[in-house]
């Protein structure tokens, strides 16, 4: 059973053991019986209140069985837990008497190992000390060298020395008056070569205007030369646009002259044109007056003979239906007898 197991587990055997087992036995064998039982029991239904009220009591029966482990717990560990802490309370008491006795012989015992290891700690602590010093030095040295060198960035086109940290002072300031008198010396070059350039360029400043003088005089002779070249042909222009204006002026009195003669001539022929229609429509209209006579006269005498034609066709009829004693009321021929013969006969006299 896995209660023996747990037992095993924690070290517990014998008559102890076996009690242990005895007492829970019956509570293992429960929960296993009403474990699957339980889990059985699964509400998903507010109308499932059988299932609701079986969990209820089988809730019940394993919170019983649970306050009753806890109580068998209590009842069988604190008289053993009383006696843990007793025991534990009287170890720490002696341990406390024999501790400063037994701290007092080890360092008796071990008198030579602990100043060994003394002697040993206080060569570390020194060698830590110079280690210390040895980096404080160097640090320094690196600094200095670094600030050294930024020194003489400011001279690095007047050479490049090498230094390091172990240059010594001496040496590092006769390498700075080196350069600086380097510097110096290319200083005064240089200010050799600026007020050299300043006189070439003075000169050539003195050429420059000389040359702009002449310039200017040059073109101020060409401004007045086109300046006299302008006038004379703005009055030449001025000659051709009076002597174009003169010929247009003529011109214009030669094309209003001929335009009048022109207005003439064509009212001339304008009315000369409408005597010829005047005299073209009362002709037209003395012809057309005669045709127009003469048709109505036509259509009058065919009107006439139509009419005529009509009125014997309707003598001729009338006849007709006096001889064959027309009866109007059933629109029958007494001769015959027959509609269709009377049909006939009408389709026949008023055809026209």
């Amino acid at each position: 059973m896995e209660i023996e197991k747990i037992i095993e587990q924690n070290g517990l055997a014998g008559e102890e053991g076996t009690l242990l087992v005895q007492e829970f036995t019956s509570v293992e064998l429960t929960v296993k019986e009403w474990k699957e039982k339980a889990f059985s029991i699964v509400v998903a239904d507010k109308t499932q209140v059988t299932e609701m009220q079986m969990a209820k009591i089988v809730c019940k029966k394993f919170s019983e069985m649970r306050l009753n482990i806890e109580q068998r717990r209590k009842e069988i560990g604190d008289p053993a837990f009383r006696k843990y802490k007793a025991i534990n309370a009287i170890a720490k008491y002696y341990q406390a008497l024999i501790e400063p006795i037994e701290k007092h012989l080890k360092l008796q015992a071990d008198f030579l190992r602990i100043e060994s290891e003394k002697e040993v700690e206080r060569l570390r602590l020194e060698a830590e000390v110079k280690a210390e010093e040895v980096r404080i030095e160097n640090e320094r040295k690196e600094k200095l060298l670094n600030s050294r060198r930024i020194e003489l960035a400011r001279y690095a086109q007047y050479g490049e020395p090498v230094i390091s940290s172990e240059t010594t002072e001496e040496q590092y300031q006769a390498i700075l008056s080196n350069l600086q008198e380097a510097k110096n010396q290319h200083e005064v070059e240089q200010e050799q070569v600026r007020l050299e350039n300043k006189r070439l360029e003075e000169e050539a400043t003195a050429r420059e205007a000389q040359m702009l003088r002449e310039r200017e005089v040059a073109a101020t002779k060409l401004r007045e030369q086109e300046e006299m070249a302008q006038i004379a042909a703005e009055k030449q222009a001025e000659k051709i646009e009076l002597e174009r204006k003169a010929r247009e002026a003529q011109m214009l009195r030669e094309r209003e002259e001929a335009a009048r003669q022109a207005a003439i001539q064509a009212e001339k022929i304008e009315l000369e044109r409408k005597a010829r229609e005047a005299i073209e429509q009362e002709l037209q209209a003395q012809k057309d007056a005669k045709e127009k006579s003469i048709k109505d006269k036509e259509i009058a005498a065919q009107v006439v003979r139509d009419l005529e034609e009509k009125a014997q066709k309707q003598e001729a009829y009338q006849k007709w239906l006096l001889d064959n004693n027309f009866d109007s009321g059933s629109m029958r021929v007494v001769t015959t007898g027959r509609k269709s013969e009377l049909w006939l006969k009408i389709s026949e006299y008023i055809a026209d």
